[in-house]
């Protein structure tokens, strides 16, 4: 009957000393996954194109599926020296505004200051589902499959 009283404190430090040992062997991230271009599902929504002292272009890329068949999809504008390449980049996301990005940028004195660096600018919009164009049912869709 003494033996029953210590099943529970030695499930708890079995569970303790295994979990950590299956955490090491399943990341959180997949590197090699995440380095897959091909995961991105690229769409060209604005090819490269001179703008002022600058090029830019304007893509779309799938950054996860929220659940089965259902893809999250990002803008991303990119901005580079008008001649040569850049050498590193400058990456901004925010909560911003979906019209502005769409259109060409015009750049502020900072990141003026970066592209004359040689640093690219790469600009991209997060927001909730309910604040994306086209993707206002998203979180309706999800909550009601649950």
């Amino acid at each position: 009957m003494k033996n029953n009283r210590l099943i529970p404190p030695l499930a708890a430090l079995m569970l303790c000393l295994t979990a950590p040992l299956y955490a090491a062997e399943k990341p959180l991230f997949n590197t090699e996954e995440i380095l897959d271009e091909s995961s991105l599902g690229i769409e060209i929504l604005q090819d490269w194109h001179s703008v002022g002292d600058t090029r830019q272009k304007l893509i779309e890329i799938n950054v996860a599926e929220w659940w089965p068949g259902q893809d999250y999809r990002i803008p991303v504008r990119m901005i580079v020296p008008l001649e040569g390449k850049a050498k590193g980049f400058s990456i901004t996301g925010a909560n911003g505004n979906f019209e502005a990005l769409m259109k060409d940028t015009q750049l502020t004195d900072f990141q003026a200051k970066l592209l004359e660096g040689g640093v690219g600018i790469v600009k991209t919009l997060v927001r909730a589902s309910r604040q994306l164009e086209g993707k206002i049912q998203l979180e309706l869709e999800k909550w009601w499959s649950d």
